[in-house]
């Protein structure tokens, strides 16, 4: 596992990526997801595959083609939110990353450190996740969040679907391997 850069809000926010592959040209995580949820192709097969979630009513019987507009649309979106925080501009709708990231479940709203998070689209019942990991202490000045990965979501919890618990994986597994550099306690 590799950490790299993409990005700093400002002297006080950062937003760093895992690359899981370093010995891979394979690119990181933050590029990775918003590759695949721009991807007209990538998503048709995707949602294809989970028709059935799709389908079913957490939302509200969609179809592939209106997911796939919807789905690029609403990436397109938060990676322009991202964008223009980075270059310090006025964001449509988040003044920072920690207005974006939110705490996965209710077992990480009161860590310090190594919360896990997720972001996702501006539109209710969004099915887009960008999931990371806050290195920082939640009451700190300063905040640096870890993009560990990022899917579709299409069922209530992530446990739900082999995709989702990959997702859950790789945020458990960057949080270990931080503890064993030592970056948190």
């Amino acid at each position: 596992m590799k950490v790299v850069d993409i990005f700093a809000v400002s002297d006080s926010e950062s937003l760093l990526s895992v690359k899981w592959d370093i010995e891979d040209d394979e690119s990181d995580e933050f590029n990775r997801v918003f590759d695949f949820l721009t991807d007209a192709e990538m998503l048709y097969n995707f949602f294809k595959e989970h028709k059935g979630d799709l389908e079913s009513e957490f939302y509200g019987n969609t179809t592939i083609r209106q997911a796939v507009i919807n789905t690029r649309r609403e990436a397109l979106e938060l990676k322009r939110e991202l964008i223009d925080l980075s270059e310090n501009k006025s964001s449509g709708n988040y003044s920072s990353l920690k207005e974006i990231f939110k705490e996965l479940s209710p077992k990480d709203f009161d860590k310090e450190f190594h919360a896990r998070l997720k972001a996702y689209g501006a539109i209710q019942k969004s099915m887009i996740r960008i999931y990371a990991v806050r290195l920082t202490d939640k009451n700190a000045q300063d905040h640096q969040y870890l993009v560990t990965g990022g899917t579709i979501k299409l069922t209530p919890k992530m446990q739900d679907r082999d995709h989702t618990r990959l997702e859950l994986k790789k945020l458990d597994n960057a949080v270990d391997y931080l503890q064993e550099e030592g970056v948190f306690g």
